[in-house]
């Protein structure tokens, strides 16, 4: 044991200030003389021996107080030989085991798996072990046990993950793990530890320890020395040409092959030429693709250090332009020219041969079937105001059923109490005019003065601020609509509203360019796509994503994502999920590389899974930054204890010891003799004034 800061202990000389003052105040200054004491009452002197007493307990509490406070800034602390005195020596081991996509290749896992049992073996009697696995996040496989066979048989079980490992993450996770009962911890990391797990902080590295334990970080790799790898790093169609990109880590000059499959069927094959550690480009010419959705897989073919990277699975959409009816009591109006030159401008997908997402489809209301409803995932509608009102029953039964309808204002809604379809009230007036002595009307232009721009329907639009509108509907909005734009007057320019499973997207103003200059705006293209692929969710029709990434309610398409009957299909043709309401897909976790099938009432989607790229470079932590994270977790490493790292043993801080401070302890120590002689002091001065008082009444 010892001090940090021995000068303190100076500080214990003022111990004496109350035995001084102690002595003061028992004391008596005052002395007569007496013919002779037996005329005394032999209680007074009773009272004089427990007054005594008193100020004596409440002096030590005192003294003890001030010696605790000098001990606290002179940081007294604990060596590692002197805790061994403290405890019987046992040490409660956490192995860690890396199971992420990465440890799946050459002989990896196999080898920490050999590692943990060695370490299970060499326990100590009294000691004791928790098996953990490391990928995503950080997972308990067996223990806290004492018992070899146990944790030898979990060993057994354990295989490798398709997910990306990050070893903050498993840190921040082990704090849990780090129990008060044990003053000896040691950690096991059974990892490839390559340097894409790192965190961007260093800090993360270090979990939270212990106030009184010593804690040691011992690192295990599996794979010292680097290994060449390549992985198909993407893959992008355009037309009949595919484009697969290849990339190399610790890899020398040479070639590899690469084939083209798709559907199942193998297209093409041909060699690309890398430089060391660099990148090429495989371009294969006159693919063609079925109408729909294509399975795409770019393979290398030669084995590498991770074979789980030789592969990609990529969704080429091949669909033909999805048909929406326009709703309109003119289809050679200008709202419906602007509507339908918009959505077949808005173009299709990267990876599609179409030449829009749309085909606009213009109806009128005395040619509308509703039974055709069933075949759209939306609907268009030009003037809400004109909207008989059976078509608008036939609408909100739509909606409700999880449809979408983008409707705009228009002539037809003046005069109107009341909107059909949302049902919205029209305060007296339109918004936007006012009326001349003559009796005719003035516009007062507005502009958009407010948008919310985190909502994908206005995600990266600009120029909002050269816009002016004439006249907008003087909506009155609900508690249950969200307002997704306003206007300068302080009414809504854009609101969404909910309709049981579906949603309503109302524009308060026309489209025919004469309320407002919104049409010949160079946005106006991208917001009207924009919210054709919200309310028809056509974005989610190809997704790629990472292993372990989880399947959102959003990313679903068609809408039978808010409640109809669907499924999803893993890699393996297993079914996950068949339920009556998919919402419970929203948090659905793609665990396998390949295709994942969704289907809904809206239509089939095709979800390409690949592991994260992260996992394909091989670069391991150099020897320099494995001595560094382990002396941070272990706060100083004896000169007894070593590091194994990339095949060498280092030896670190011989000139230091490690220890454990105490002050923390006396800190506490000192806040209950405060208390307690708070307590005390309180208890004698309202005892003596009691006494007193009886002593005057007397």
């Amino acid at each position: 044991m010892g001090l940090l800061v021995p000068l303190f202990t100076l500080g214990a000389l003022l111990a004496a200030l109350p035995f001084f003052l102690h002595r003061l105040n028992t004391a008596t200054p005052d002395q007569h003389e007496f013919a002779s004491a037996m005329l005394l009452s032999p209680t007074q002197k009773r009272e004089h021996v427990r007054k005594q007493l008193r100020y004596l307990i409440l002096m030590t509490l005192r003294i003890l107080l001030l010696l605790a406070i000098v001990f606290v800034f002179a940081r007294p602390f604990m060596d590692e030989e002197s805790l061994l005195v403290f405890s019987d020596g046992s040490v409660n081991h956490l192995v860690l085991i890396d199971t992420s996509a990465s440890m799946s290749g050459t002989d990896k896992l196999d080898t920490a798996k050999q590692q943990a049992k060695d370490i299970i073996r060499s326990m100590s009697i009294g000691d004791r072990a928790q098996l953990m696995v490391a990928d995503k996040q950080l997972r308990i496989v067996a223990g806290p046990s004492n018992e070899a066979s146990l944790l030898l048989a979990a060993i057994d079980e354990i295989e490798a993950t398709n997910y990306q490992l990050d070893y903050g993450v498993m840190m921040s996770g082990l704090s849990s793990a780090l129990s008060d009962d044990w003053l000896n911890h040691k950690i096991h990391l059974l990892s490839d530890l390559q340097q894409s797990g790192m965190p961007r902080q260093f800090a993360k590295l270090i979990p939270e320890l212990p106030a009184i334990a010593d804690v040691q970080l011992a690192l295990y790799p599996t794979r010292p020395e680097s290994l060449a790898n390549w992985l198909v790093e993407y893959v992008d169609a355009e037309g009949e040409q595919v484009r697969v990109g290849i990339k190399g880590y610790q890899s020398s000059q040479q070639s590899r092959f690469v084939e083209l499959a798709v559907n199942g069927e193998s297209v093409a094959e041909q060699p690309v030429d890398l430089t060391p550690s660099g990148r090429a480009v495989a371009i294969f010419e006159g693919v063609q693709f079925q109408p729909g959705i294509n399975r795409v897989r770019a393979s290398l073919t030669e084995s590498d250090a991770l074979d789980s990277d030789n592969h990609f699975h990529f969704a080429v959409d091949r669909s033909p332009p999805e048909p929406v009816p326009l709703i309109t009591a003119n289809p050679y109006a200008r709202p419906v020219t602007y509507l339908s030159t918009a959505l077949e401008t808005v173009g299709a997908p990267e990876n599609s041969q179409t030449t829009s997402n749309w085909i606009v489809q213009p109806v009128t209301f005395e040619d509308f079937d509703a039974r055709t409803l069933e075949r759209y995932n939306w609907v268009l509608i030009d003037d809400i105001g004109a909207i008989p009102e059976s078509i608008a029953n036939d609408l909100v039964q739509f909606v409700q059923a999880g449809g979408a309808v983008f409707a705009a204002a228009g002539e037809r809604a003046l005069g109107l109490a009341q909107l059909p379809l949302s049902g919205h009230t029209l305060s007296s007036g339109l918004e936007g005019s006012e009326v001349d002595l003559l009796g005719g009307s003035q516009a007062v232009f507005s502009s958009v003065s407010r948008v919310e721009s985190s909502h994908p329907i206005f995600e990266n639009l600009i120029g909002w601020a050269d816009l002016t509108i004439s006249h907008s509907l003087p909506v009155e909005v609900t508690a249950s609509d969200r307002v997704l734009a306003w206007l300068s007057s302080g009414r809504p320019f854009m609101l969404e509203q909910r309709v049981g499973r579906g949603r309503l997207v109302l524009l308060t103003t026309s489209l025919d360019n004469e309320w407002n200059n919104l049409p010949v705006k160079p946005f106006f293209v991208a917001l009207i796509g924009q919210t054709a692929n919200y309310l028809s969710r056509r974005e989610a029709v190809t997704v790629q994503k990472v292993a372990g990434d989880y399947l959102r309610a959003d990313e679903i398409g068609g809408r039978g994502s808010d409640g109809a009957a669907g499924q999803i299909v893993d890699p393996n043709g297993v079914t996950l999920v068949a339920l009556q309401n998919t919402s419970s897909l929203s948090q659905r976790q793609l665990n396998d590389v390949g295709f994942y099938e969704l289907h809904t009432a809206g239509g089939e989607s095709l979800i390409g899974v690949n592991i994260a790229p992260a996992e394909s470079d091989t670069t391991p932590l150099s020897a320099d930054e494995l001595i560094q994270w382990s002396s941070a977790v272990s706060g100083q490493v004896g000169a007894d204890e070593t590091i194994e790292a990339a095949g060498l043993t280092a030896r670190v801080g011989e000139d230091e010891d490690s220890f454990v401070e105490l002050w923390h302890i006396l800190a506490i120590i000192a806040l209950i003799l405060l208390c307690a002689e708070s307590l005390l002091s309180n208890f004698y001065l309202r005892r003596s004034q009691v006494l007193e008082a009886d002593a005057a009444v007397t």
